[in-house]
C-alpha cells in the first residue's frame, strides 16, 4: 500500500489488499489517509474520527485472526446498531471472511437451526441476544462473544498489518438471512463483487458524498441497513448510529442539521409523521429520505411528499435480490403507484402474463437481471441461483408500463382463491388503509371452511378513533367498496402490526391471531 510520508513523499507499506479489488473497507481506509481528523461514526455521545475508525478495524480484524477466523468462515453478530455493528463487517472484508447479521428477537426454536446451517467461527451478541444465546444449541467451533468482550479483546489486540489471502470479486462475503416472513428465514449466500456493485450503485443513485451525514436507523441486520451503512462509510459520510429507533430523538437530529440522508419503512415514517413536533418547520439540511420495505399506502404516501417535499425516494428489492428499481423524488407525484424503474445495472422483466380482476394490465412474475443479486441460498446447494442467463425469480406478481415503471402487486402467494374467484390481498389491503379511522394494516389469506381461502384483516386503529363500532364501520365501508367475495371475511384489532426488521407483515405471528375456532363460524 503506498502512504504519504511526513514531507508529502510516497512510501511504500504493506498491501492491505493485494489484488487491488475494491471492497467496504477500501473507501474507510481513502479517508483515514486523506482526512483522518475528520469524524465518520457518532454513537451517543461518542465521535470516531476515520483515522480513529480505520485503526479500530485493523485491530478488530487482528483480533478476530487471533480468534482463529480465516479468509472464508462466518463471522456472525446479533447486535443493534453500534460500533461494532459496523466494524465486525468492515474487519471481516479485511480477513476475507462472511458477515453474517441475526436478528437479536429470535427465539431457541428460530436460531439454532440458523447457528447449525451458518456455522459462525465466532458469533457477537449483545444483551438483547443474550439469553436467547444461552437457550440455543451453538456449534462447537462457535465462539461466543458478549459485545463487552469483543471490545475488551480487541482493546488489547494491535491492528493486523495486512490480509494474507489474495481478493476476488467472487469470494463469498454475506452470509445474509431472508425475513421469514412466511415461515423460517433462509440464509442468503452474497459475493463480496455484487456486495460493492450494490455499495458503488448506491452512493451514484443517491449522490453520497462526504458532505453527508447518515442517519443509520435501519437496522443493520437487515442487508439493506448494513449495505447503506457500509457505502456511506466508503464514500465518506458521516455515521450517526441510532440502536433504537426513538421518533423524539430523530426529529432532534433533523432539526440540528446533523443528518442529510436516511433510509427508513413506512412504518418508521408514519411514526414520524404522527409524533412530528413542528410540520411547518423547514429542513434544510435534509437531502434524502430513502424508503424501502412494505408497501406505501396512498395516503401516506402524499403526507410525506408533502412533509418532505422533492426529498423522497422508494426502492424494491430483496434480501436475494436488492434494490431492483427506485422511484427518484421528481418522479414521485406522476409515478407515486409505482415502485421506478430499474435501478443502475439492473435489468427487468415480466412473465407468464395473465389477467387478474381488478388490474387493467396483465400481471407476471418479476424477473430480475441484478449485478447485487445473491450466489444462491446456503441449504440446498444452488437453490435459487440465477439462471444461466442471469435471471433471477423474484415470486412477485406486477407488470412494466409503458414507461418503463414497474408496478408491484405483491407475491404471488397474496393472490387467493376465494368462493372460485381470484382476490388480490394488496388491493383490499389498499382499500381497507384508505378508511380515516386506520392507521395501519395488513391483509392476509386464511383457509376457509365456506370460501376455500378469505381475506383477513389485521388493523391499528388511529389513536382518536373509538374501538366500539370501528369493526362495523370498516365492514360497511368494503362492503360498499369491493365485490362481496373480496371483503375480508376476518377481522382483529392490534396495537401494532407485527413486523420483521425489514417493515414487512410477519404472517407466522399474524396466523397466531386468529384461532381455528373462530375460521370455524
Amino acid at each position: 500500500m503506498l502512504r504519504h510520508g511526513r514531507r508529502g513523499v510516497v512510501e511504500e507499506g504493506p498491501p492491505v489488499n493485494p489484488a487491488a479489488v475494491l471492497t467496504p473497507v477500501t473507501g474507510l481506509e481513502y479517508w483515514a489517509r486523506l482526512e483522518p481528523d475528520r469524524f465518520a461514526v457518532v454513537e451517543d455521545d461518542r465521535e470516531f474520527s476515520f483515522g480513529e475508525l480505520a485503526e479500530l478495524v485493523r485491530k478488530t480484524a487482528g483480533f478476530l485472526a487471533s480468534a482463529g477466523v480465516v479468509p472464508g468462515d462466518v463471522v456472525a453478530m446479533s447486535l443493534r446498531n453500534s460500533l461494532e455493528a459496523l466494524t465486525l463487517p468492515l474487519a471481516a472484508a479485511y480477513l476475507g471472511a462472511q458477515i453474517s447479521p441475526i436478528s437479536f428477537r429470535l427465539r431457541p426454536r428460530e436460531l439454532s437451526p440458523m447457528l447449525a446451517r451458518a456455522r459462525p467461527r465466532v458469533l457477537v451478541y449483545g444483551e438483547d441476544a443474550a439469553d436467547v444465546l444461552h437457550g440455543s444449541e451453538v456449534p462447537d467451533e462457535t465462539l461466543l462473544l458478549a459485545r463487552e468482550e469483543l471490545r475488551a479483546g480487541v482493546g488489547a489486540h494491535g491492528p493486523l498489518a495486512s490480509r494474507s489471502a489474495l481478493v476476488s470479486p467472487s469470494e463469498p462475503y454475506t452470509l445474509m438471512w431472508t425475513s421469514g416472513t412466511g415461515g423460517a428465514p433462509k440464509a442468503v449466500c452474497g459475493s463480496l463483487g455484487a456486495r460493492m456493485n450494490w455499495v458503488l450503485g448506491i452512493g451514484q443513485v443517491y449522490r453520497v458524498s462526504s458532505a453527508d451525514g447518515y442517519l443509520a436507523a435501519m437496522p443493520m441486520m437487515h442487508s439493506a441497513g448494513l449495505t447503506f451503512a457500509l457505502a456511506h462509510t466508503f464514500f465518506g459520510a458521516r455515521i450517526h448510529l441510532l440502536p433504537r429507533f426513538e421518533v423524539e430523538e430523530v426529529w432532534g437530529m433533523l432539526h440540528r442539521g446533523e443528518v442529510t440522508a436516511g433510509l427508513f419503512v413506512p412504518t418508521m415514517l408514519q411514526l414520524m409523521l404522527a409524533a412530528d413536533p413542528d410540520p411547518a418547520r423547514k429542513l434544510p439540511a435534509l437531502r434524502s429520505v430513502i424508503m424501502a420495505g412494505s408497501r406505501l399506502r396512498p395516503e401516506l404516501h402524499a403526507r410525506l411528499l408533502e412533509r418532505f417535499p422533492g426529498r423522497l425516494y422508494n426502492y424494491y428489492g430483496s434480501t436475494e435480490s436488492p434494490s431492483m428499481t427506485v422511484l427518484l423524488p421528481h418522479e414521485q407525484a406522476d409515478h407515486g403507484d409505482s415502485v421506478g424503474r430499474p435501478f443502475l445495472g439492473v435489468q427487468l422483466t415480466v412473465r407468464n402474463s395473465r389477467p387478474v380482476e381488478g388490474y387493467v394490465e396483465p400481471l407476471g412474475e418479476i424477473f430480475a437481471h441484478n449485478p447485487f443479486a445473491m450466489d444462491g441460498y446456503l441449504s440446498p446447494a444452488g437453490e435459487g441461483s440465477p439462471d444461466e442467463r442471469g435471471w433471477l425469480r423474484t415470486g412477485d406478481l406486477g407488470w412494466l408500463d409503458d414507461d418503463g415503471y414497474l408496478h408491484v402487486v405483491g407475491r404471488q402467494s397474496e393472490v387467493i382463491i376465494s368462493g372460485g374467484m381470484n382476490v388480490s390481498l394488496p388491493e383490499v389491503e389498499s382499500v381497507v388503509g384508505a378508511h380515516p379511522s386506520v392507521m395501519d394494516v395488513t391483509v392476509l389469506g386464511l383457509a376457509d371452511p365456506v370460501w376455500g381461502e378469505a381475506a383477513a384483516a389485521v388493523v391499528v386503529l388511529a389513536s382518536e378513533v373509538d374501538q366500539g363500532d370501528a369493526l362495523a364501520d370498516l365492514d360497511a365501508y368494503c362492503r360498499s367498496e369491493l365485490a362481496d367475495y373480496k371483503r375480508p371475511r376476518h377481522w382483529r384489532l392490534v396495537d401494532e402490526i407485527p413486523r420483521t426488521a425489514s417493515g414487512k407483515p410477519h404472517l407466522p405471528d399474524l396466523r397466531m391471531l386468529f384461532s381455528s375456532r373462530d375460521l370455524e363460524g
